[in-house]
């Protein structure tokens, strides 16, 4: 990754606000696990685009790796409000409010996720998977955990 990230940087000398080598440098240290690191690489992209769907994931991923649920899940609202027919969106939403022990509203986004994108066929499945696992089926009625408190 060295060689790598110094080509990123040395495009970044000649334009500090080149997105592609901000966003490569912050894949980079989410690699190398400085997720401390990506997240502002992946902040940066966003003061140059804050629609950067692919940095907003970056973060929220950075936030996974680090068990920071509640602020990937901040993130994770962002991409569903720039795009919710994003089936693995919805999963990781579920898979995060799982983590958060709140598995009613993780059933309520894993539906979701099966209802988003019929052609998402991996998320489909990883979908239906957590739901057979974990609680209600597809065609079941879900509880969220706001009506059961």
């Amino acid at each position: 990754y060295a060689v790598a990230a110094e080509r990123f940087r040395e495009a970044l000398e000649i334009d500090p606000t080149h997105v592609p080598s901000l966003y490569d440098l912050g894949v980079i240290h989410y690699y190398q696990k400085d997720y401390p690191k990506a997240i502002e690489k992946f902040r940066s992209v966003l003061e140059q685009d804050p629609r950067h769907q692919l940095a907003l994931r970056g973060i929220h991923e950075s936030y996974i790796g680090q068990r920071q649920y509640a602020k990937s899940y901040e993130v994770l609202q962002q991409l569903v409000r720039l795009n919710d027919k994003d089936a693995r969106t919805w999963l990781d939403l579920g898979d995060v409010l799982f983590k958060m022990e709140r598995p009613g509203d993780a059933r309520e986004m894993w539906n979701k996720a099966l209802q988003a994108d019929p052609s998402a066929a991996r998320v489909i499945h990883d979908a239906k998977w957590r739901l057979s696992r974990y609680g209600a089926g597809a065609s079941g009625q879900v509880k969220n955990d706001r009506s059961q408190r």
